[in-house]
């Protein structure tokens, strides 16, 4: 978990860093929505970058799938003495999460292209890979 938690913090810096150039003067159009910034927010809230990014019911509706999977598993491991229904809402969170970030750089494109922005430039997208140790690798893959 410390290694999860170490490794999470290295894509968190790496991205800040990387949206940390100087803008473009298609960065600096009213409007424009940079995808690095969309998968970081979505980092810290699930669905913040779709909210960012203009696609509010998308970020709204994960975020409320998100949270209300702990709400109500936590709401029903209360009434029973199982943790099952706070592991399943727990995972239904981490679904959302994890979804959210893949998917928020993606909304940021969207939103640009509908406006008649170009698409280009240094994008951060997370990565999960599976390892051949059987361990899970996370990382940060930039598409230039």
């Amino acid at each position: 978990m410390k290694n999860l938690c170490m490794r999470l913090s290295l894509i968190i810096a790496a991205a800040a860093v990387l949206c940390a150039r100087p803008a473009t003067a298609q960065q600096q159009a009213p409007g424009y929505k940079d995808p690095g910034i969309a998968t970081i927010i979505s980092v810290v809230v699930p669905g913040g970058g779709q909210m960012y990014a203009g696609e509010t019911k998308r970020g709204a509706m994960l975020l409320g799938i998100g949270m209300g999977g702990v709400i109500l598993g936590s709401a029903m491991s209360v009434e029973s003495t199982s943790a099952a229904p706070m592991l399943a809402g727990s995972l239904l969170y981490l679904g959302t999460w994890v979804y959210g970030i893949m998917d928020a750089s993606d909304s940021a494109n969207r939103m640009n292209a509908r406006r008649g922005m170009a698409v280009g430039g240094v994008r951060v997208e997370p990565t999960v890979a599976v390892q051949r140790e059987g361990g899970t690798g996370v990382g940060v893959t930039l598409r230039f």
